[in-house]
């Protein structure tokens, strides 16, 4: 397993507020019982937790790395999702409690991109402590954030202070018929999606906690961060954090090993489905009249896609022209249905079907999940069953 490199990001407005109980929580950590100390991290990760010990104390930033490690521990880790099921991922802010159990976790998992920058200052406060951290992104290959005809970018979550749409002037004209038309225009939930992953401790090396720089490629380069949307790519994070779990507690390893390769058969059968699928339908096209983090699922199995906003997008309110020739993309292949994302207002969705002739379902990107769905303990395997059966339905 590779070391992994970390990436600084700018300190978010958030960081000053919580200065002060940072500074009391590192000095109550030090005095206390309850943080992690260096030498039970070194000894466990070289002895096991054992039946007798304590179990592994997980954090998991978003629900694809919590269902993961869930899924690869069977029960025998406390796994704790830092963002509670039925929030808005991108609007998250981690209050001193939050802080206090990263402090206190023995792994730490996270996604890794640009709106994952406020975790890399939590950790950076904690460069005392010793802890493995993950970062899901490091296990798979990434595309660049992709912006297809049609798309607006305006308001783009992570300030790279792009303010022209995707889509041309010569465009104008189809814009203002449909405002002559009277079609409303249609609210899109201003969700952002993010996720970049850091995993160190992968090596099994004394220090897990590695802080280096990590320098832009590009000044305006970024990468997407949904990378579990393809399921083949939910196949490597899994078997990744089971490599770094089996390495923590090395008497359990079978046991983790034996869960993770089920939880991958499960996936691998899914990922089948949707193969089959699209092979079936690939004059069809998928509408999402909402932001669009499914990159890596589409490219993943060749799918043509079209959407209102990019995956990340901090824009609420789509404009007319955008609007116009979503609606005109969505005729022109006589979709079915137009998709919107869980935990969002489907308003928009529902404008363009409306316009469109067609109906609206969602689709689900795993980001995160209803209360009702977290306590039924709704898994990765089971969303990602309703968004085949959504597709079927709407090919």
């Amino acid at each position: 397993m590779k070391n992994v490199i970390q990436k600084r990001g700018k300190y978010r407005k958030w960081i000053t507020c919580f200065t002060a109980g940072i500074f009391m929580m590192l000095f109550l950590f030090g005095c206390g019982e309850a943080g992690v100390r260096e030498q039970d991290v070194k000894e466990r990760s070289e002895s096991g937790f054992g039946e007798s010990e304590r179990k592994i104390r997980i954090v998991a930033s978003n629900f694809p790395c919590y269902d993961f490690a869930r899924a690869i521990t069977g029960g025998r880790a406390e796994i704790t999702m830092l963002i509670p099921p039925g929030n808005e991922v991108h609007s998250y802010e981690p209050t001193p409690q939050d802080m206090i159990t990263i402090g206190e976790c023995d792994l730490f998992l996270y996604t890794g991109g640009e709106s994952d920058e406020y975790i890399e200052e939590i950790l950076d406060s904690f460069s005392d402590r010793s802890f493995h951290t993950i970062k899901i992104m490091d296990f798979v290959t990434l595309y660049e954030e992709e912006t297809i005809e049609g798309m607006q970018v305006r308001g783009h979550s992570h300030d790279h202070g792009s303010n022209v749409p995707a889509y041309g002037e010569d465009e104008t004209e189809m814009a203002q018929t449909y405002e002559e038309n009277g079609e409303e225009k249609a609210q899109a939930n201003g969700e952002d999606e993010a996720g970049n992953a850091r995993a160190n401790g992968g090596n099994g090396e004394e220090n897990v906690h590695v802080h280096e720089e990590k320098e832009h490629q590009g000044e305006h380069e970024e990468y997407d961060e949904h990378v579990w949307t393809s399921p083949k790519n939910a196949i490597q994070i899994i078997k990744g954090i089971e490599e770094v779990i089996s390495l923590m507690d090395q008497e359990n390893a079978r046991f983790y090993e034996e869960n993770a390769a089920h939880y991958m058969d499960e996936i691998a059968k899914l990922d089948n489905r949707f193969e089959k699928l699209f092979e079936e339908h690939r004059e069809q096209a998928l509408f999402v009249g909402d932001r669009f983090p499914f990159l890596y699922f589409a490219k993943e199995y060749g799918v043509t896609y079209f959407a209102v906003f990019p995956g990340c997008n901090g824009e609420s309110e789509p404009s007319a022209k955008t609007m116009a020739f979503f609606i005109e993309k969505a005729k022109e292949y006589k979709a079915k249905t137009i998709f919107y994302l869980e935990l969002s207002n489907n308003q928009t969705a529902l404008a363009a079907a409306e316009a469109a002739g067609a109906g609206i379902g969602e689709f689900h990107s795993c980001h995160n999940v209803t209360k009702e769905d977290f306590m039924k303990g709704v898994t990765y395997v089971q969303l990602m069953e309703r968004n085949y059966k959504s597709l079927r339905e709407a090919f």
